[in-house]
């Protein structure tokens, strides 16, 4: 099920009409709640909520990090076959390691 940004006029549930109950002060908790769409049959459970523009920019973000975090495991993948790439290259250039670093002095 797609969530659009419009509210049905018809519950999918039960097929009543729907009501647009505005934001308030929860009598229950006293917390403030956002406007949401509902089923008018007290009977049925459906409720529709607009997504918010917050809402809207924090799925962006969780997206964007899980981008990040995707290529960063690509990236570490990559150094490390690298890394083994270039420890076969070197052991088979000079198989009994008698090679001497660039740094060394010669005598």
């Amino acid at each position: 099920m797609t969530l659009t940004n419009q509210a049905p006029q018809q519950c999918p549930k039960c097929g009543s009409s729907i009501k647009l109950v505005p934001a308030g002060v929860s009598k229950r908790t006293g917390k403030p709640y956002n406007a949401f769409y509902a089923c008018s049959n007290r009977d049925c459970d459906y409720i529709f909520r607009q997504p918010s523009k917050q809402d809207k920019i924090v799925e962006a973000l969780k997206q964007i990090l899980k981008n990040q975090v995707a290529i960063s495991q690509k990236i570490d993948k990559l150094a490390g076959s690298f890394e083994a790439f270039t420890l076969i290259f070197t052991k088979q250039d000079d198989p009994e390691g008698t090679s001497q670093d660039d740094t060394s002095e010669i005598s």
